[in-house]
């Protein structure tokens, strides 16, 4: 049987199973493989706090659109932070779920993931939150090839959660979950600034 196995410098090869013992498999490379390419567009999503389900899909999914970066924050109607020792074992959990996620979309590594107590300072003409009533993405001119996106709790943004110039991004008419707006809007900006249009234009 052959297997693809990545080493800790993600270096990819086609290996052929030699030996297999209870607990390990003796592997011989026999083929180097190319990497898949990582999206043109590096994406950073800011999730305010959301339930535990919510969050696991957010950042599988996430993983797997191509996201570079995942940072938690907390807000006046989001959900609490976990601390301390919970915030270890979780982040543990949670890394966990995005590099399975890799692995199983053929990523080279899985989406960093960052925990801060507010949403922190963010880089200018690159960022923007999603709001219901904000404007909308074909208006988008990126300075360069970098996203920052802002995404609140199911409650909804409070007075003081964001900084009142941040540009506010519609997502159409219907109120939409956290994690729908969240996915929804990598989704818009892969296909926008990324590479999941890249099939659709070649078709045409």
């Amino acid at each position: 049987e052959a297997l693809e196995v990545q080493d800790p410098a993600q270096n990819r090869f086609l290996c052929q199973v030699t030996q297999i013992h209870r607990h390990e498999l003796q592997l011989t490379p026999v083929e180097r493989l190319s990497t898949p390419p990582e999206p043109a567009l590096t994406l950073v999503l800011y999730q305010a706090m959301v339930k535990e389900k919510a969050l696991d899909f957010i950042l599988q999914k996430a993983t797997e659109l191509g996201a570079a970066k995942l940072v938690l924050f907390g807000s006046r109607y989001g959900q609490k932070l976990p601390q301390g020792a919970e915030s270890a074992a979780k982040q543990e959990r949670w890394t966990k779920i995005s590099l399975e996620a890799a692995k199983q979309s053929g990523r080279v590594r899985p989406l960093a993931l960052q925990i801060c107590g507010e949403l922190p300072a963010l880089p200018p003409g690159a960022s923007f939150a999603l709001d219901q009533g904000g404007g909308t993405w074909k208006d988008i001119s990126l300075p360069g090839r970098e996203l920052h996106l802002v995404v609140g709790p199911e409650g909804g943004w409070a007075e003081g959660d964001l900084p009142a110039n941040l540009p506010r991004l519609g997502m159409g008419p219907r109120i939409l979950r956290a994690d729908t707006a969240a996915l929804a809007a990598v989704t818009l900006a892969m296909g926008l600034w990324g590479d999941l249009g890249d099939q659709i234009e070649r078709a045409k």
